[in-house]
Parts: structure tokens; C-alpha cells; sequence
């Protein structure tokens, strides 16, 4: 025979503001929730984490329940469940890191607005470079070796080159703005 004495553990559950005591003698702390009732869903967010192993001691746990949120992007509606307390955690947690320019409306700085609906937009930036053909001048000069009324090419001229650097700012693939950077001759 084997006899194996486990004690009682005493929980204490913070959920949404709400403290609830449980008293347990299951192995983990999930174990004790499932037991009490607490179904947790894979996006919840519980600390210590759910396989904490219970050993008699006294153990209080947050449980922070996850949320439905709607990322509005330029090809539709992407549905997410997540227990972030920010826009950016929910976005990165969802897959949608903002990267480079890319931003939130609310920012993703922000906890997740009530109505669970954030808007993604992604930022792209190009460098174009305009040319414009730049006639050369003819000039004429008179020479000491060559007759009267005669013309000589002396040099060649050499058609010149007028170049803009333009920055476009793409926001989920409209053009929104244009801004010459620089100019010069070439």
C-alpha cells in the first residue's frame, strides 16, 4: 500500500477586482481552479502561471480574462482574443507588431478601447528619383587664328541633368504625401 498525504493549499484568486478563496489539494494550480469551477481559456492570462505546482503553502494567483478585439486592417476585420492590458501587447500578441511607420488608432500605447475595435495602419516610404533634361548653351567667341565670318567648335557641349530626390509616404498602399528632399544639377 502506498499512502501519500497532501495538504490543503489556501488560494486566493484575484479575477477583474474580485478576490475569491479556494482551498485546494490538487498538484497545480490549475488543477485547483478546474476543480473549483474556473475554466481558463488559452488567451487568459494567470500569475503564477497555471502548472504552479500547490504544496501546502498559501498562494495567491491574478487571473486576468481575456477579451474579444476587432483589428481593423486595409483587407478586413481580423477577430483576436487576448488578455493584453495595451494596444501594442494585443497587436504583437495577435501577430501584428507595428513596425517602421505603422500605426494604431487608438495608439498603441493605450489600453484596449472599450468597444474592442483598433485600426491598423501600415506605413510605407519610397525614394523616387525625377530627372529633367537640362539643355547646354551655345556660346561664341572670337579667335585670333581663325578668319572673319568663319565659325570652329572649340568644345563640345554636354546636355545636363536636373535631378529630385522625392520621399512618398504610402498609408496602407494610398499615396498620401509627396516632399522633395533635394535637388541638384547632375
Amino acid at each position: 500500500y502506498r499512502l501519500e498525504v497532501r495538504r490543503a493549499t489556501a488560494i486566493l484568486l484575484v479575477a477583474e477586482g474580485q478576490g475569491q478563496r479556494l482551498v485546494s489539494t490538487a498538484a497545480t494550480l490549475v488543477q485547483a481552479l478546474w476543480e473549483a469551477g474556473i475554466v481558463l481559456h488559452s488567451a487568459d492570462r494567470l500569475d503564477p502561471p497555471a502548472e504552479t505546482p500547490l504544496m501546502g503553502l498559501s498562494i495567491t494567483a491574478t487571473l486576468r480574462r481575456a477579451r474579444p478585439v476587432t483589428i481593423r486592417l486595409r483587407d478586413g476585420d481580423f477577430k483576436h482574443l487576448t488578455a493584453a492590458l495595451t494596444i501594442g501587447e494585443a497587436l504583437a500578441e495577435a501577430g501584428l507588431a507595428l513596425q517602421g511607420a505603422d500605426y494604431s488608432l487608438p495608439g498603441a500605447e493605450f489600453p484596449l478601447p472599450a468597444d474592442g475595435v483598433i485600426r491598423l495602419v501600415r506605413v510605407r516610404e519610397s525614394i523616387l528619383l525625377e530627372q529633367e533634361p537640362l539643355p547646354y548653351e551655345s556660346a561664341s567667341q572670337a579667335l585670333a587664328d581663325l578668319p572673319l565670318d568663319n565659325t570652329k567648335l572649340v568644345q563640345a557641349g554636354v546636355p545636363g541633368l536636373k535631378v529630385r530626390r522625392v520621399r512618398i509616404r504610402f498609408e496602407d498602399g494610398q499615396e498620401i504625401t509627396r516632399t522633395v528632399e533635394a535637388e541638384w544639377v547632375a
